[in-house]
């Protein structure tokens, strides 16, 4: 079990917007379990899963434990957090099964640095994660892609990423990845016809006091 990521849970009896602040309050983050032949209400140590799990990818399993027993696999699909003080609300579990395929979001990560960047251009990323399809033990950790030989005014596509027979990607393979450009100049705004005017003006207005000052 040591190399396993695993997570205590303690089951739920009561439910509703004044359990689930009793529990926060308590230290606990109320969650569900779903996907299974049943859905469960659970509730977690809010201390240990901020230090575990707090920046986990959504292909990360993790065993949920009661009592010191497994009781499922699971994935973190989706949670709540408070927008001031960025700690866990709430927290939906998606239970997996061993020889099941699921589909789930897998991050990209661009490694080395383009020759159109080198010469001056930008590297713009558009895609950050890609759904895929596969067994729970195939589920990469992340999606890599060397972007060294990328030039300027060139992009990597989803079909240039290599193929992994035991990974399905659901997305368009003429979708962009990422792409070098060169660098946008910001306009420069012209100034408004009044603006123009005031401006000439003031230089005029400005000789034609010092000439009556001198003339004083």
């Amino acid at each position: 079990m040591a190399d396993k990521n695993t997570l205590d849970i303690t089951l739920r009896t009561e439910l509703g917007k004044r359990a689930n602040y009793k529990l926060r309050k308590e230290g606990k983050i109320p969650a569900v379990v779903y996907g299974g032949k049943e859905l469960r209400y659970v509730a977690i140590d809010d201390r240990e899963f901020e230090k575990k799990y707090h920046r986990a990818p959504e292909s990360l399993i993790i065993s949920l434990m009661l009592n010191g027993e497994e009781q499922c696999e699971v994935l973190i699909k989706d949670y709540q957090d408070d927008i001031l003080t960025g700690k866990m609300q709430h927290i939906d579990f998606f239970e997996i099964t061993r020889g099941v395929l699921l589909k789930t979001s897998i991050p990209v990560y661009l490694e080395g640095v383009p020759t159109g960047v080198k010469a001056g251009g930008v590297l713009e990323q558009i895609v950050h994660s890609i759904e895929v399809e596969c067994l729970p033990r195939n589920i990469p950790e992340k999606i890599a892609i060397d972007v060294s030989g990328l030039d300027m005014n060139q992009a990597l596509y989803v079909k240039d990423i290599p193929a992994n027979p035991d990974v399905k990607l659901l997305l368009d393979p003429d979708e962009i990845i990422c792409h070098v450009t060169h660098v946008k100049e910001e306009p420069v705004a012209a100034p408004a016809e009044g603006e123009e005017a005031a401006a000439e003006a003031a230089p005029a207005e400005g000789e034609a006091a010092a000439a009556d000052a001198e003339k004083k």
